[in-house]
């Protein structure tokens, strides 16, 4: 045990922690939630960023580098711990009126890749579409989106396809030293 402690690796995530009382509250209900609100709270400091990147500072109107300005939130989905979950995320317009900016991050935690992973990894070990839900951890009544049989299915379906397509689409150029046949025949 004291030469893996020896090896372990101190990694500094630049996120200075300055309300251990929250932390604490939040360690109660176990680490996935800790983990889940740190993770929210994370995305939202990188949405203020993308949004400052466009409209510059907030209460600062009279830049010349602003392309946009702030125009309230809106309620997205995003992907975090096998399930999609209700976001709030900020919206920028563009100054010359041409409509909407996108958040460069926004498109990071819309990946349904993680959510897809998730899903075939439980359906594979023997899970089944109707009881997928309850191996979420957390709270699945509180805003969790795409866990319904139905939904899982068809993303199951949608990704063994995949992996089916991949299958007889591989090169077959390789050695393969072992052949299997298997058959009856009549005399």
């Amino acid at each position: 045990m004291k030469v893996y402690q020896e090896q372990q690796e101190i990694v500094n995530t630049g996120i200075e922690i300055t309300d251990y009382e929250i932390l604490q509250e939040k360690a109660r209900d176990g680490l996935l939630k800790l983990s889940m609100s740190l993770g929210i709270e994370v995305m939202r400091l990188m949405f203020e960023e993308d949004v400052t990147m466009y409209a510059g500072p907030k209460g600062k109107h009279g830049t010349e580098e602003r392309v946009g300005y702030r125009h309230g939130f809106d309620q997205t989905t995003v992907v975090m711990g096998g399930k999609k979950i209700h976001v709030e995320r900020p919206r920028v317009r563009a100054a010359d009126g041409s409509g909407e900016l996108p958040l460069p991050s926004l498109g990071q935690f819309q990946s349904e890749d993680p959510l897809n992973d998730a899903i075939m990894a439980r359906l594979l070990v023997g899970v089944s579409t109707r009881k997928y839900a309850s191996t979420i951890e957390g709270d699945t009544k509180g805003g969790a989106v795409c866990t319904s049989k139905s939904e899982v299915s068809r993303r199951f379906i949608k990704e063994m396809d995949k992996m089916m397509e991949e299958f007889f689409t591989r090169p077959l150029c390789d050695d393969y030293p072992v052949i299997m046949i298997d058959g009856s025949g009549t005399r």
